[in-house]
């Protein structure tokens, strides 16, 4: 009986310490001021980066098993951008035409600014190549 205690004390000991350890835990500190509700939360405080001689590379071609993956973030040559930074966060496929997607993404110019732009494009042919009507006005 008196090891069943034991046992028992230690185990809630054991969660109670745990539990003080996750709650004072903080993975984020609160913001130290308000935001405004009436300004924009992104401002253009960094001019685009200055021109600069614009290197290729051949675009990524990834294959696994029976998918193939073509890189969409390409010049007009279908080339990779060295040194761009451009991210493509969504994509929706046609679910009647699996050839048929868009996409969009955000583009900054150069890893050494945050001047940025959104654009979109689209593929008819199963995202071999794409077409990029321009970039996102506000």
């Amino acid at each position: 009986m008196m090891i069943r205690f034991r046992m028992l004390k230690a185990s809630v000991f054991t969660c109670l310490l745990s539990l003080i350890a996750l709650a004072s835990a903080s993975a984020q500190l609160a913001p130290t001021h308000k935001v405004p509700r009436n300004e924009p939360l992104e401002r253009y405080d960094n001019p685009p980066a200055p021109p600069r001689k614009i290197e290729t590379s051949p675009r990524m071609i990834s294959q696994f098993g029976p998918f193939t993956s073509f890189q969409v973030n390409v010049d007009a040559n279908g080339n990779n951008i060295l040194g761009d930074a451009a991210n493509e966060c969504p994509i929706a496929v046609d679910p009647t035409n699996g050839n048929k997607m868009t996409i969009a993404w955000r583009q900054f110019n150069d890893v050494t600014s945050n001047f940025r732009q959104a654009g979109w494009g689209y593929t008819t042919d199963g995202g071999t190549t794409w077409t990029f009507p321009g970039v996102l006005e506000n």
